[in-house]
């Protein structure tokens, strides 16, 4: 863990700290899930498909009908409800090959191919490719993190 004098000089070393602790406890826990190691990304854990079981409850979710979406691992279940609910799916592209993202859309989706269309691969397969002059409505951002920090206020 860096010393406090180095943190204090480098604004984004705090970050770093804190994602390196989150990540070694996921490990440590037994919560981390491929794909491993759980550092230096948006880690996979255990219960992120019962989260996103839980966002898809909320009338925000239910409401959408264009819901953004990164590829990361532990959104797959986010992107498998959002085609299962006959959304649209906005996703980045699999390392930006082509365009930025990809939309999606279950009527592009052959009958029982949805599961394999929520992943980032087959998101390009299924979906079709749109660059930044393309305008979209979007209901919902979905996005991953390492950590998040709750501030609270005092009186």
């Amino acid at each position: 863990m860096a010393s406090a004098a180095a943190v204090a000089d480098d604004d984004g070393a705090w970050k770093w700290a804190i994602r390196k602790r989150v990540w070694d406890a996921l490990e440590v826990d037994g919560v981390a899930r491929d794909p491993r190691p759980a550092h230096h990304g948006i880690p996979n854990f255990d219960g992120a498909a019962a989260a996103a079981n839980t966002l898809g409850r909320l009338e925000v979710f239910l409401n959408a009908q264009c819901v953004k979406v990164n590829p990361d691992s532990p959104q797959k279940q986010v992107r498998f409800l959002t085609l299962s609910g006959d959304k649209k799916l906005l996703t980045p592209q699999p390392r930006l090959t082509t365009e930025l993202f990809s939309v999606l859309d279950s009527q592009m989706i052959p009958a029982g191919c949805i599961p394999e269309a929520s992943t980032p691969v087959a998101a390009a397969k299924y979906g079709r490719p749109i660059g930044l002059d393309e305008k979209f409505k979007v209901d919902l951002i979905v996005i991953g993190s390492v950590a998040v920090v709750r501030i609270q206020e005092h009186d």
